[in-house]
C-alpha cells in the first residue's frame, strides 16, 4: 500500500495546503514587501553621491546595495513572496524579475522623494519611469524623508584653497590639510568628524553652537565636495 504524500506549507508549515492558499499569504507578503522598501536610504545616498561626483564613494555604496539586493532576494521564501504580492509571477526568469525589482524600487524611492525633475534628462530613468508607472499605489509605503529636523544651518563650497599646510582641529587635536577643515560663521574652524559629531549628538530642542565661542552656527563653509556632500547629506539639505 502506498502513502499518500501530504502538502506541508512553505509560510506556516502546516499540513494539507501550499503558500498559494495559506492564511497567512497577505500578511506575509505586506512584511517581505516593507522589508524590501526600507532599502530606500541607501538608493538615496547613492543618487546623492552620484550627484555631486564621488565615485569612489559612489561605487562603494553601489556594491554593497547590490550584494545586499542578491542575498535578499536569494533567499526562496522572500522572492517567491515578493514576485506574488507584485504580481510578477511568470513574467520572466527569476533573474530577470529580480533586477526588475532592483529597479522597480529605485524607481519609487526616486519619486517617493521627487528627485525626477533633477534628473528628468537620464533615458534609463525615463524608461523605467514609463515602464514602472504602474506600480505608484506602492508609494505610500515608502518613507519620504529620514529626518524632518530643521536645523536652520546654510551649506556653501568654496573654490579649493592652495593652503596645503596642515591645520589642528581645536576639538580633537589632530591635524589635517587645511582643505579638510569646516569654517563656521564666526570664523573658526573644525574637522569634518568632529562637526559631524556635533551635530549627531545635539539634543532635539538645540540650535548647533560654535565649540569655541558658543555663537548660534548658522552657516558651514567647505573647500571640499566630499565634505559638502556629507555635511548637507547629515543635515538634510
Amino acid at each position: 500500500m502506498t502513502s499518500v504524500r501530504q502538502t506541508r506549507c512553505s509560510l506556516c508549515a502546516e499540513i494539507g495546503h501550499n503558500m498559494t492558499t495559506c492564511t497567512l499569504l497577505s500578511f506575509r507578503q505586506d512584511e517581505a514587501h516593507s522589508l524590501y522598501a526600507n532599502m530606500w536610504q541607501k538608493w538615496l545616498q547613492m543618487y546623492d553621491i552620484a550627484r555631486v561626483g564621488c565615485q569612489t564613494e559612489y561605487f562603494d555604496i553601489a556594491k554593497d546595495l547590490e550584494e545586499k539586493n542578491e542575498r535578499w532576494l536569494k533567499k526562496p521564501i522572500y522572492f517567491r513572496l515578493l514576485k506574488s504580492y507584485l504580481n510578477l509571477t511568470g513574467r520572466g526568469t527569476d533573474e530577470e524579475i529580480r533586477d526588475y525589482m532592483v529597479s522597480l524600487y529605485r524607481y519609487l524611492v526616486l519619486k517617493k522623494n521627487g528627485l525626477f525633475p533633477h534628473i528628468i534628462t537620464n533615458p534609463h530613468i525615463i524608461r523605467i519611469r514609463n515602464q514602472y508607472a504602474n506600480y505608484d499605489y506602492l508609494l505610500d509605503t515608502i518613507q519620504a524623508t529620514l529626518n524632518t529636523r530643521q536645523y536652520g544651518i546654510i551649506v556653501q563650497q568654496k573654490t579649493t584653497s592652495n593652503d596645503d599646510s596642515l591645520q589642528t582641529c581645536a576639538i580633537c587635536y589632530e591635524d589635517y590639510a587645511a582643505n579638510n577643515f569646516v569654517k563656521t560663521n564666526c570664523e573658526h574652524s573644525f574637522c569634518q568628524t568632529c562637526v559631524t559629531g556635533m551635530i549627531q549628538i545635539l539634543p532635539e530642542n538645540k540650535k548647533l553652537s560654535c565649540a569655541m565661542c558658543r555663537s548660534n552656527i548658522n552657516n558651514l563653509s567647505c573647500y571640499n565636495s566630499v565634505i559638502n556632500h556629507n555635511l548637507k547629506n547629515i543635515l538634510n539639505i
